[in-house]
């Protein structure tokens, strides 16, 4: 599968290709972080930041 957009040093899996396989999901996703990295630059192109103030700060739950 191709790299697209990095976040942190780490490829991401371009966002046009689509996962026929499910070899294909594992080699995308090696791991929970990878997917989860994943998730958060599809969601947070820009980085994330507050909707409410715009502060870039935050913690996990």
């Amino acid at each position: 599968m191709a790299a697209g957009p990095t976040r942190e040093g780490a490829a991401m899996p371009n966002t046009r290709t689509k996962v026929r396989t499910v070899t294909e999901l594992f080699d995308a996703f090696p791991d929970e972080e990878a997917c989860e990295q994943y998730l958060v630059l599809l969601k947070h192109p820009d980085g994330y930041r507050c909707p409410r103030c715009g502060n870039a700060r935050y913690g996990r739950v």
